[in-house]
């Protein structure tokens, strides 16, 4: 597929919620406090872009400069882009806020968005990768690059009040390397990856609400998982997301390649290799072994675009080869744009936003040298925790992800789900795949004592098929799980929303679903309930049609992380 395509996501609020010093200079601890005092001043930026480095674009940035920062009381440096379909406004707030506090900040649009030139891509690394580490050599005294007009004929000076490095990541010495780092949600997340995979002037990143692998985030398959959330067989399509995206029925100008996608997967019900290819190109899980500094990854617990999954897996590779690497599950995402009580959208304030107080100590260790602690190595967000005033009181805390123990829950053929495997009784049951498809449920009796549940339940089945598949993408089955809170009355509720596909090409062996990682406490007197289902609104149904057989037994289980017992 050609190179020269584009995409964008719809600009969403959720969006702005949003030994590394080895290679540093020496301490500025002669810097003076900063006064709180900045200048802004927009600015255009000359870039040439990708793989042949041909493309020029246009990049329209605010730069925000502390007034006591100078050459001789030099300042750290940040970089921050905007969630797709919006612009450099979008992410003020970074720039009121650490430039008030001491950092050089540009804000800019990304490509082909909010005043920028050329095509929106799916972060690129050599498109929006190369255009990130231009405004780098700009921010490492490169004359040049910025202008004041965007014929680019009135030039204005690279900055001499940013400190440089001596070094940069792989070790490499030059006179253009500043002290930068970046921050951002969603494209503005996964920007960062893209930017430091290509650039080791880059020092820290902390990127939030963003994707592992767009295949799996526009065509998640929970099943067959070849590293992180990556598979070889592609899953079920997020035709209500796709169509958001593109614009529904007509096709939004710059979305060709998406609506390409989009009417693919609904004639076929999945997507060519071709274009699982592209989605997976553009994605840190193709590149990760290039980031080397710094991450914070930060996600959303309410999120059916970029699921915590998607974060996991990047923490978990990252970790794997020994990057620093911290995250935090906070309380909003991409569905549900509202954060935990007391927080402020739009603002940076570290003063009532947990993920704000995390950012601010991580760029103030890695980008000023400092000591202090950047916090656990894992946060998430319990609502059920009642606090006032500091957030953090409802975040739990660990050394390691893993932090739920694992409760098997038995699927048994009265429809129970039991903890007690002797208490499973034998029984079949039926599902139908495709348009129309039934559904079968298995729920648990009212709980006694809450059940905390912080993690990514695994879900075990054997099915049968009263036809046999034929082993390919287009006659697999489709399944879709999920997870409800049932109430005392019996009523339901999807928790966050979320659910999780799952394409079987073969039923010789059980099938293991990785669903959805959630964080959610099931109250005393309510019970949990899973489903599984031939088809799930917002998903694209698949074309084939299957009568599965599910038999209670043994090995059909759920395993929950459960947490506090």
């Amino acid at each position: 597929m050609a190179r020269n395509r584009s995409i964008a996501f719809p600009a969403v609020a959720a969006a702005v919620l949003i030994a590394a010093t080895a290679c540093s200079s020496a301490r500025h601890d002669t810097q003076p406090p900063p006064s709180g005092e900045f200048r802004k001043q927009t600015l255009h930026f000359a870039t040439t872009v990708g793989p042949d480095d041909k493309t020029s674009c246009d990049v329209i940035g605010d730069l925000y400069t502390p007034v006591d920062a100078s050459a001789a009381h030099p300042v750290p440096a940040l970089l921050t882009t905007n969630g797709l379909g919006g612009s450099k406004e979008q992410v003020a707030m970074y720039g009121n806020y650490y430039a008030a506090h001491g950092y050089t900040v540009l804000a800019y649009s990304g490509l082909g968005q909010g005043g920028s030139g050329c095509q929106v891509y799916l972060d690129s690394p050599d498109f929006d990768g190369k255009a990130a580490t231009r405004l780098v050599d700009f921010l490492g005294g490169v004359d040049g690059i910025a202008f004041q007009d965007a014929a680019h004929t009135l030039p204005v000076p690279a900055p001499d009040y940013v400190v440089h490095d001596k070094t940069d990541h792989d070790g490499h010495s030059g006179p253009h390397d500043p002290r930068v780092g970046m921050v951002g949600g969603s494209y503005g997340g996964a920007v960062q990856f893209a930017a430091a995979a290509r650039d080791p002037r880059i020092d820290a990143i902390s990127p939030m609400i963003t994707w592992n692998d767009l295949s799996y985030a526009l065509v998640p398959n929970g099943t067959g998982q070849l590293t992180g959330v990556s598979t070889a067989v592609p899953g079920a399509p997020k035709t209500q997301w796709m169509n958001r995206l593109s614009g529904g029925s007509t096709c939004r100008a710059g979305m060709a390649e998406l609506c390409g996608l989009r009417d693919v997967v609904s004639g076929n019900g999945y997507p060519t290799r071709e274009q699982v290819d592209m989605l997976r190109a553009d994605s840190v899980a193709s590149y990760l072994g290039r980031i080397r500094i710094p991450v914070l990854l930060i996600q959303g617990e309410q999120d059916t675009l970029f699921n915590l999954n998607e974060a996991r897996a990047s923490y978990d590779g990252l970790r794997a080869q020994g990057t620093e690497t911290k995250m935090i599950w906070m309380s909003a995402g991409h569905s549900v744009l509202t954060p935990e009580p007391g927080s402020k959208v739009g603002v940076v304030d570290p003063a009532v936003n947990y993920w704000d107080a995390r950012q601010t100590r991580w760029f103030e260790r890695y980008l000023r040298d400092g000591d202090g602690d950047t916090g656990p190595r894992f946060a998430y967000y319990r609502n059920w925790i009642p606090f006032a005033g500091d957030p953090a009181a409802a975040y739990g805390t660990a050394d390691n992800a893993e932090v739920g123990a694992p409760r098997t829950m038995y699927l048994s053929g009265d429809s129970r789900l039991t903890d007690d495997r002797s208490a499973v009784r034998p029984g079949n049951q039926d599902l139908t795949t495709g348009p129309g498809g039934t559904e079968l449920s298995w729920t648990t009796a009212p709980v006694g004592t809450a059940l905390d549940i912080a993690g990514i339940p695994k879900l075990t089945v054997r099915l049968a098929a009263e036809q046999p598949l034929n082993g390919s993408v287009a006659d697999a089955a489709v399944v879709f799980a999920s997870l409800y809170d049932v109430a005392a009355d019996g009523s339901s509720a999807l928790i966050d929303g979320l659910i999780t596909p799952a394409r079987i090409t073969g039923l010789q062996d059980p099938v293991t679903i990785s669903l959805s990682g959630l964080v959610h406490r099931i109250i005393p007197g309510h019970s949990l309930r899973l489903r599984i289902s031939g088809s799930a609104e917002g998903f694209d149904a698949p074309s084939a049609v299957h009568r599965l057989t599910i038999a209670a037994g043994p090995e059909q289980a759920l395993v929950l992380p459960v947490v506090g017992s």
